[in-house]
């Protein structure tokens, strides 16, 4: 029989008496070094044999399946854990098995910090998120769900480099939880603010607690325009932005970086983080006082997947993460230059772009020509009703024009 367990915190102390008693009758008792150390050897009276990926446990099964064999993961069987890896190539070779599970590392810190953690956001970042951008995207998509997170750290995926994220996005005050090792003699809960976490250096495992922040409660496009700190910078009117909001979310696949090209006050910026949660919006913005006023704007309204990059679009684009999805509301004469660097990347990326003259308008359309690309293309003429005296009058705002295209077609 193969037991796959769960140790939960505090190694041997932290067994429930089946597991103590099942890894007592064991043959064969597998696991992770740091997994295996914490049993007393006077407990183990089977083989012991260090295993990290569950293919290796898979295939030392194979040689041993008449055996009783204990197979030990960390925490939670059902959260994150090679437990459910093994499983299904256990289900695919038919083999008889039972998952005991332990008392998970987010019940036992919240037990520690005592707080309730029903309606926590539950992360993992223990061997996750490769690069930097997919980390931020990670933690800050966590946070904008508006409530407590908790986060399982291992690696370069440590505490301080969730205190450093916190402490970009504005987020420098907020008082971070870090649980190191649980359960054990080394036990320690720091209680820092997530500047002074961000410098600290800690040993695993870990696991960090962190209350909620506040964040902007409409989650429904269109804001009110007068909401947004305006200065003199061009920016996109309400009713504009909720069809590229709407155009925006037509991309074909996954949607994890966005760029606004052009952002002004950073107003689809804003709209575009709050919608995508899970995604990091680039907005580039040439004007230092626009960049000024984006960065205002991310803070007003807790956009904490927000980045700014000020500069001209020539400049900063070959610097950034490759996108998914473009907006470009601004562009002077960089237009060509924007789209030529766009399918230079050979991957399928959605296209939206705001036009209010005819020239660019017409430039968009030879470009596209040029290119034998097709495009959808919409005009939308906003009036609004003013009281004049007794009589209501409508005042026209400019006709815009809305175009997307992918730059690749599905074949």
């Amino acid at each position: 029989m193969i037991y796959i367990m769960g140790t939960g915190a505090g190694g041997y102390k932290g067994l429930t008496i089946e597991e103590s008693e099942l890894i007592a009758g064991a043959d064969h008792l597998l696991g992770a070094k740091r997994l295996l150390d914490n049993i007393p050897d006077d407990l183990i009276h089977g083989e012991k044999r260090e295993f990290v990926r569950t293919s290796e446990i898979a295939e030392y099964i194979e040689g041993h399946k008449a055996d009783s064999i204990c197979v030990l993961f960390s925490g939670d069987t059902g959260f994150y854990s090679g437990a459910e890896s093994l499983k299904k190539i256990l289900d695919e070779k038919g083999y008889e098995y039972r998952i005991i599970p332990n008392t998970s590392s987010f019940s036992v810190m919240a037990s520690r910090i005592g707080v309730d953690y029903r309606n926590s956001t539950l992360v993992s970042l223990h061997g996750r998120c490769g690069s930097e951008m997919e980390f931020k995207r990670a933690v800050t998509g966590a946070l904008m769900k508006g409530q407590s997170c908790f986060f399982l750290t291992g690696g370069e995926n440590s505490p301080a480099r969730i205190g450093k994220v916190l402490d970009d996005a504005g987020l420098s005050d907020v008082r971070m939880y870090v649980g190191i090792a649980l359960g054990e003699l080394t036990e320690e809960i720091i209680i820092e603010s997530a500047k002074e976490i961000s410098s600290r250096g800690f040993a695993d495992p870990n696991i960090v607690y962190i209350p909620a922040v506040p964040i902007y409660e409409r989650r429904i496009p269109g804001i009110a325009d007068d909401e947004f700190i305006r200065g003199d910078i061009p920016m996109t009117k309400r009713f504009i932005r909720n069809a590229v909001i709407s155009e925006l979310a037509d991309a074909k696949e996954k949607v994890s970086v966005i760029w606004d090209i052009g952002a002004g006050t950073g107003s689809v910026s804003v709209e575009a983080a709050l919608a995508f949660p899970d995604a990091t919006v680039r907005a580039v913005e040439i004007k230092a006082e626009g960049a000024g006023l984006i960065r205002k704007n991310r803070e007003k309204f807790h956009a904490y997947n927000l980045e700014v990059s000020c500069g001209a679009a020539s400049e900063m684009l070959g610097k950034l993460e490759i996108p998914d999805v473009v907006f470009i509301g601004g562009s002077g004469s960089e237009l060509s230059f924007i789209l030529d660097h766009l399918f230079t990347y050979g991957k399928n990326i959605h296209v939206v772009l705001t036009a209010v003259t005819i020239d660019t308008i017409s430039g968009i359309h030879q470009y596209l020509a040029e290119k034998n690309m097709a495009a959808s293309m919409c005009e939308i003429a906003v009036n609004n009703v003013k009281k004049l005296g007794s009589s209501h009058m409508l005042r026209p705002e400019s006709p815009v024009f809305i175009i997307s295209f992918d730059t690749k077609e599905e074949d």
